[in-house]
């Protein structure tokens, strides 16, 4: 698979990290906001920060 330059910028595009939790957002920016807070960690690890953030979350 051979992709232009233009085409693989749109592909791979950089990890955006949202600024601030908000409950009202999308799954996969509150994993990667909880993931951004503990710098690294397993996805229990995230899972607990995603709770810490909005009790509830998980169960």
């Amino acid at each position: 698979m051979n992709l232009t330059d233009e085409e693989f910028r749109e592909e791979y595009k950089p990890l955006a990290v949202p600024a601030h939790f908000d409950a009202s957002d999308t799954q996969q920016n509150k994993m990667i906001f909880a993931l951004a807070e503990i710098g690294e960690g397993s996805a229990e690890d995230v899972l607990t920060e995603m709770e810490r953030l909005e009790p509830g979350i998980t169960g």
